[in-house]
């Protein structure tokens, strides 16, 4: 009786470490996933993708400019809606979470090139969620609105 009582305890607690471990890299291969089809949009030749190397995930505190975007120039109304999501966010503006990989893909030419890129994504608070909403997500810097964005610009 009390070996039972002694190991009840240590399974729930294994039990427990283990439901936060997979939630918590859930979290992490949803991110993984959402590089790799944000990645394989900017690449001459997607089906060549190949990941060399994940590093591991870091998290660290967001600027208000990574929560919300830069200070918008024009109409009082959108600047009047950055300053009250500014004064939101001020006791803090959720997290950044930051991936780098390494990968193989083809050039426009057929050669092999190996990059790297660090992949980012913004959540609020402890949001851990497994779902990634692949258009926030950040190569580099930049979105897919970001790139489609700079690319327009460079047509004219």
């Amino acid at each position: 009786m009390k070996k039972i009582l002694f190991l009840v305890p240590i399974l729930l607690a294994g039990a427990a470490g283990g439901a936060f471990l997979w939630h918590y890299n859930s979290m992490e291969q949803a991110l993984r996933r959402a590089c790799v089809e944000v990645l394989e949009d900017r690449l001459q030749s997607p089906s060549s993708l190949k990941i060399v190397k994940w590093h591991e995930l870091t998290s660290r505190p967001a600027t208000i400019e990574e929560a919300i975007g830069p200070e918008p120039t024009g109409s009082d109304y959108a600047h009047d809606l950055y300053m009250s999501q500014r004064k939101m966010l001020s006791h803090g503006a959720g997290k950044m979470n930051d991936i780098l990989f390494e990968y193989d893909a083809d050039n426009a030419f057929g050669a092999s090139m190996r990059g790297a890129s660090v992949c980012s994504y913004h959540t609020f608070g402890g949001d851990r969620r497994a779902t990634i909403n692949a258009s926030k997500v950040m190569i580099d810097g930049k979105t897919r609105l970001d790139l489609a964005l700079d690319q327009l610009k460079s047509l004219k």
